[in-house]
């Protein structure tokens, strides 16, 4: 199978709900490499993911392909998900997951701007599958790079915390939508685009001083480690 369990199941055990918030505040304030995941995932949710809220201005204004073409184009969304998820279970595991989400991210910041500045009804086809196909991708692997950066019995915890930034979105909603109505779709796509393109860059170098910062923690881990998921 090309799934394989990694490390034992978190303990269980009853403890007052301040307990769990302290240690995960703890956990948080000194973990750097979750708070860039966590700020990533938020910033990812704001810029890229609402972009699917101008999909009905692009069909009917830009486009001019009515319902029936928002249609096709919200097949494809899913289609380009699905898609993603096949080539990801038949490629098997990936020990890079930094530098593989810095590519999706690379990935889906250049098809935001190829969407925003598409007229033809195929270009913009094409470019939501692959941008679909890398919100599926971020999704996976930004929830593996939060399990792999805390503790065990931190997990359940930890995706909270990735569920918040996912919560986002909304703002991302309402600052597109602003964005269009004052300086039109193409602006307003190619300006998220170009923003989710260097928040890959940024994380990228972020992680790369943190996994010099912290060498030795991981050079003394046990096999089966994740140190390197950062690079």
């Amino acid at each position: 199978t090309m799934v394989r369990p990694r490390g034992p199941s978190a303990p269980s055990g009853k403890y007052p709900v301040g307990s769990y918030l302290g240690e995960f505040v703890a956990e948080i304030r000194q973990n750097n490499t979750l708070s860039v995941i966590v700020v990533t995932v938020a910033l990812v949710e704001i810029f890229a993911y609402s972009t699917e809220t101008l999909m009905p201005s692009l069909a009917r204004d830009r486009l001019e392909v009515g319902a029936e073409g928002l249609g096709i184009l919200s097949a494809m969304k899913s289609g380009g998900g699905i898609l993603s998820m096949i080539i990801l279970a038949r490629w098997g595991e990936i020990r890079s997951h930094g530098s593989t989400l810095t590519a999706i991210l690379l990935v889906l910041g250049a098809s935001v701007v190829i969407l925003g500045v598409a007229s033809a009804f195929y270009v913009a086809v094409l470019a939501i599958l692959v941008m679909s196909g890398m919100m599926s991708l971020w999704d996976v692997f930004s929830q593996r790079l939060v399990q792999n950066t805390v503790p065990n019995e931190l997990r359940g915890r930890a995706m909270g915390a990735w569920e918040v930034a996912v919560g986002t979105v909304p703002l991302g909603n309402m600052e597109i939508g602003a964005l269009a109505s004052a300086f039109g779709l193409t602006f307003a796509f190619v300006s998220h685009g170009t923003v989710v393109m260097a928040v890959a860059i940024g994380t990228l170098l972020i992680f790369k001083r943190l996994r010099r910062q912290e060498q030795s923690e991981y050079s003394s881990r046990s096999d089966g480690d994740d140190s390197d998921d950062l690079v």
